[in-house]
């Protein structure tokens, strides 16, 4: 029966002009292999300096041909993009405003998910990072969608604290390129977390909440890492490094804000 099948098909092929196979059936069967993903833009929080745009970068990460760019502006709710069906693809989201690349991307991974959220920034900024190096099998059988609902559920559980910017991302991708990637591994811990008496924006975007002229900046850093903050004022140019071990032992300075790219 397989034999009649392929006899049929191969029938149909000779029966077609050459140039009309050579477009029409190639465009047929690639509607088959690729699909219209829309995705959708997190909220931005009025709190912070007026966004002026997106800029959307997202690649395979299993075909270095596969990259795919644009800007939006600030008013976009969604985007689109003409993916390769169930291949995994890493979608950052950069916020443009006054502060420059200041604030992290937000971000997802298609095709476990077509919101486009704060957290799931960390997460296609680390498929990113692991593109160098990994080949598309590798890629393939690490769980993604998994990485992505505890990032997502940490968030909301840990709505005031949690930063997945501060974990120790070198663990995170040598647990995942070892094959032994936990959840614990996405756990925020040797942090402090406290309040600042004069308000201050932080690059995680969740972490800004409510005026930030009107209540103590409450912030949350790295234990013995220099941390970046933005003073809220409507100039963006000043920057504050705030560092320590414990609470007794803080230090802060205070900067021009410097020139941003991203990465973890």
């Amino acid at each position: 029966m397989a034999v009649c099948h392929t006899l049929v098909w191969a029938a149909i092929y000779l029966s077609v002009p050459n140039s009309l196979c050579s477009c029409s059936l190639a465009t047929h069967l690639q509607s088959y292999e690729y699909e219209a993903v829309t995705f959708t833009l997190p909220q931005w929080p009025a709190s912070l300096p007026a966004l002026q745009g997106w800029t959307i970068a997202g690649d395979s990460g299993t075909d270095k041909t596969r990259a795919q760019t644009l800007s939006l502006p600030p008013d976009a709710k969604s985007f689109t993009l003409h993916l390769k069906k169930n291949e995994p693809f890493y979608v950052c989201a950069s916020p443009q405003s006054l502060a420059g690349g200041f604030f992290k991307c937000a971000g997802t991974i298609y095709p476990y998910s077509s919101t486009v959220t704060w957290s799931g920034g960390y997460a296609a900024v680390t498929m990113k990072t692991l593109k160098a190096a990994a080949s598309q099998s590798y890629l393939l059988r690490f769980n993604w969608e998994r990485f992505i609902n505890v990032l997502e559920q940490k968030q909301q559980n840990q709505s005031a604290t949690y930063n997945p910017w501060l974990l120790d991302s070198s663990e995170v991708l040598q647990a995942i390129a070892y094959h032994n990637f936990t959840a614990t591994k996405l756990n925020n811990s040797g942090t402090l977390a406290f309040e600042l008496d004069f308000p201050v924006f932080s690059s995680y975007v969740p972490q800004n909440q409510g005026p930030p002229d009107e209540t103590p900046a409450q912030i949350s850093i790295k234990k013995g890492i220099p941390s970046l903050f933005m003073l809220a004022d409507s100039t963006c140019k000043t920057g504050v490094i705030v560092c320590g071990t414990s609470l007794k032992n803080l230090s802060m300075d205070f900067i021009s804000m410097p020139i941003f790219t991203e990465g973890i």
